[in-house]
């Protein structure tokens, strides 16, 4: 009886492990032991205000992101929520300037959930030092002020603020103020203004200290006037040269002041400007006369000047064609006259080589005055008309016979 309770013992015993054993068969083939893959996990970076107390800052631009390799069940990694995975790179201990290499750390994973594998394990953080330096202050105004005003430059307090940053963030960068008002405005204009950092593109650079971060700034308005500026020269350039042009790198000027000196000047003239005896074209600086109770807007004082120097020459052009104006009523030339060739006149002109290497005959006009002669015979003299920047050097002949016979001048 006792054996086969014994016997009766074991096969319930086989029973039970052969129930798990296909228990565990079917539990691993239905809910399976699986890997999944999870890619651009973003890294945060903790205790970064160790670094901050080493004068230390992360370089702008890093961006850190690892995948990351997780094992478990198969209804474990579908029903656990991935969001809650996370990375953290602790930067305890790093006070170095330059590239650190910082372990990271997977949390967050759901329970049961294995970590096979992080890539990278490490990542590369570049700190830099942070520095302070003084910045001047620019003021930023907006609209126009009223017609006949203008706005001066600006008086800053404090003129320059201390900004306190990473040293790559501070290259390049200015200091601004808000926009100030200036439309329509006649009148000095008082106001403090906040300001900000901003980058070479008038972006604002963000996590930048700025002391003190606001200034008062006043902007004085003066009545202004816009005049020509006259350049003034003063002698004779060389023989056998002339001045073709002057130009000048200032040709209007805007003058604030006193309103009745305003009022009084038409156009600034400069300090002569002495060409005695030169020979080719050249650069010169002036001074501008300016009357006291005025000054220039822009604080300009002196005048670029250039002095075109050409060579003069002479031509000789032969003219074939004589014009005869103002021949008396009821009289015209003799048939023999009016039907001969006229004389060849030759017209010896000078000017500066420019413009004398491209006259022609056509651009000159000889002619002769008949008023007031009666009938017969007359030695006339000629007269020529030549284009502006051209002298009359010599005619040959000087005068030519005419011979008037009474009839119609339309015949």
């Amino acid at each position: 009886m006792a054996k086969l309770m014994d016997k009766d013992i074991s096969v319930k015993v086989i029973s039970v492990l052969f129930a798990i054993v296909l228990w565990l068969y079917v539990a691993s083939e239905q809910n399976p032991i699986e890997y999944r893959n999870i890619k651009d996990i973003p890294v945060r970076l903790t205790n970064v205000e160790a670094a901050e107390k080493s004068s230390l800052a992360i370089k702008e631009g890093d961006n850190y992101k690892v995948n990351i390799s997780l094992k478990g069940k198969r209804d474990i990694l579908m029903e656990a929520n991935m969001k809650d995975i996370y990375a953290e790179a602790d930067l305890r201990g790093f006070t170095r300037e330059g590239v650190n290499t910082v372990p990271v750390e997977v949390k967050g994973l759901p329970a049961n959930v294995e970590l096979v594998d992080v890539e990278p394990e490490h990542i590369k953080v570049t700190l830099e030092s942070i520095i302070s330096v003084e910045v001047p202050v620019k003021v930023i105004t907006g609209g126009s002020t009223r017609a006949g005003y203008t706005a001066l430059v600006p008086k800053i307090t404090p003129a320059q603020v201390l900004v306190r940053g990473p040293e790559s963030q501070l290259r390049g960068v200015q200091v601004v103020t808000a926009t100030l008002n200036m439309t329509g405005v006649a009148e000095d204009v008082s106001e403090v203004l906040p300001v900000k950092v901003v980058d070479k593109d008038n972006n604002e650079v963000a996590g930048i200290e700025i002391s003190p971060n606001i200034v008062d700034v006043t902007v004085p308005v003066r009545k202004t006037k816009n005049v020509p500026v006259e350049v003034v020269l003063e002698g004779h350039v060389a023989a056998g040269k002339e001045v073709s042009d002057i130009s000048q790198d200032i040709n209007y000027i805007v003058l604030y002041g006193e309103e009745d000196v305003l009022n009084s000047i038409e156009k600034l003239r400069t300090k002569p400007v002495r060409i005695w005896g030169i020979e080719s074209s050249t650069y010169y600086s002036t001074d501008l006369v300016i009357p006291q109770g005025v000054w220039p807007v822009n604080g300009i004082s002196t005048v670029s000047v250039f002095v075109d120097i050409e060579n003069v020459i002479t031509k000789q052009i032969d003219i074939e064609e004589i014009e005869y104006a103002d021949v008396p009523e009821g009289l015209q030339l003799s048939e023999d006259q009016s039907g001969q060739d006229p004389p060849v006149i030759k017209v010896t002109v000078e000017g500066r080589e420019s413009i004398i290497n491209t006259l022609t005959a056509e651009d000159i006009k000889i002619y002769s005055r008949l008023k007031d002669m009666s009938p017969g015979t007359h030695t006339v003299p000629l007269m020529v008309e030549l284009p502006e920047g051209v002298i009359l050097k010599s005619i040959q002949p000087k005068e030519v016979e005419v011979e008037l016979v009474s009839g119609d001048r339309g015949d």
